[in-house]
């Protein structure tokens, strides 16, 4: 056991940060941890303290020191085909090598991509749409976002920036607004949540969702996911629209169904993740897995 090769799967969110360790060829998870991200922390230093948790967590549990094949991270922010984060507004970071600052730190193969992508991924390999090639996964947590897999792949865009659905304008009636404030991610993003319905920062937007103080907020909230989802589908057309993320419930599943069912032609599945808050995290393992037989870092 304390010789098992592990791949390290991370995903670094706007408020906390998930690592998990799974056997490299079962793909089993065998440890998993969760700690506060440091939104002022530097790429390098970051890649440093996720080393240093995934050393002590595998110490931890007796699975051995220096047996990591490769890693995986998922990442708030725009990454280019060479793990090269292009911006990552919540972090700060901006034409970030994170995945060479992987590498250097952890000596092995790493992966890097954008979180709603991550998520997407982790969806088509073990979530619900192994089998379908036209897929969206609507990401909401601190921040909206979309993985667009279609036609088999993803869809990245020409900027990288495909599926930054959080921009989307729910109606700006004042043009002398400053740029953002009608936007998704500022009427649906979990700290929105909260302040909407005057909820302590320490209440998640889930239970804030479910409280029935706060129905008014859960319908307007289900109004504006599915305003995202029926302009999405209007221009993609896909079989399948997976939802996931800390503010994901079923809940807001089933108000958000209703609303769809009504206003489009051609209608497409709706589900709640598979994988659930564990999605991006699957992804990045996924991601991992491709890059593991690459030379390893020097």
């Amino acid at each position: 056991m304390a010789h098992r090769p592990v791949l390290i799967a991370v995903d670094i969110g706007g408020t906390k940060t998930a690592l998990m360790a799974a056997d490299a060829q079962t793909h089993e998870p065998l440890a998993m941890e969760r700690f506060k991200t440091d939104l002022k922390a530097s790429p390098e230093e970051t890649a440093q303290r996720l080393h240093r948790h995934a050393t002590e967590m595998l110490q931890r549990e007796h699975l051995g020191k220096g047996r990591i094949l490769a890693v995986g991270a998922a990442v708030p922010g725009q990454v280019d085909h060479g793990g090269t984060i292009l911006v990552a507004g919540k972090l700060g970071w901006q034409d970030a090598p994170f995945r060479e600052q992987l590498e250097k730190v952890f000596g092995v193969p790493a992966f890097v991509e954008h979180d709603a992508n991550s998520a997407a991924l982790g969806e088509r390999w073990k979530g619900h749409t192994t089998q379908i090639d036209d897929f969206v996964f609507l990401a909401l947590g601190t921040g909206v976002g979309a993985g667009l897999f279609l036609g088999g792949r993803l869809h990245r865009g020409y900027h990288h920036a495909a599926g930054e659905v959080g921009n989307m304008l729910l109606g700006r009636k004042d043009l002398k607004k400053p740029p953002g404030e009608d936007s998704l991610d500022k009427h649906v993003g979990s700290p929105a949540i909260k302040e909407r319905a005057g909820a302590p920062d320490h209440v998640p937007a889930k239970e804030v969702l479910e409280d029935p103080d706060a129905a008014k907020v859960a319908e307007r909230v289900a109004d504006e996911v599915a305003a995202a989802i029926i302009n999405i589908c209007s221009v993609v057309d896909p079989q399948l629209v997976v939802l996931g993320g800390g503010t994901a419930t079923d809940a807001l599943l089933t108000r958000v169904r209703y609303r769809v069912k009504e206003e489009l032609m051609w209608k497409p599945e709706l589900l709640r993740s598979a994988l659930g808050e564990e999605a991006q995290l699957y992804g990045a393992m996924f991601g991992a897995l491709g890059v593991m037989g690459r030379k390893e870092a020097a």
